[in-house]
């Protein structure tokens, strides 16, 4: 199951491309990155492929909330939501300031780093 998924936003400026890739047996990471139709370069892409989309709505034509989560799946809260506008190319998680998308994966990796589970937790 090595196949590329790809969801637009209401509109088609914007499409989420999904790169699963099986982590261990039966144990799908969904990677996404999203782009805006036409431009050369990704809106947004984690660098670590272990971060993976459990879900993204679109409220808007441009603005998509998202629920990710880290494999291997030892931290706590399990996923991390936040809101993307693709206009304007900023993130939001939580009640926090907006931030620049170039910032939202190092934010995201600190709130995992300190909701990490000690060996053997759940």
């Amino acid at each position: 199951m090595n196949r590329e998924l790809k969801y637009p936003s209401p509109n088609g400026k914007y499409l989420f491309h999904i790169y699963p890739w099986e982590a261990r047996m039966s144990l799908w990471i969904e990677s996404p990155e999203l782009i805006e139709v036409g431009m050369a370069a990704p809106l947004f892409r984690f660098r670590d492929s272990n971060w993976s989309l459990d879900e993204a709505k679109w409220l808007t034509e441009s603005v998509v909330v998202m629920q990710v989560r880290r494999y291997p799946g030892d931290h706590t809260p399990s996923q991390f939501e936040f809101r993307i506008d693709a206009e304007k190319r900023l993130a939001t998680i939580g009640s926090a300031q907006a931030l620049p998308l170039s910032d939202l994966e190092s934010m995201l990796e600190a709130l995992y780093i300190a909701g990490k589970l000690p060996r053997g937790g759940s």
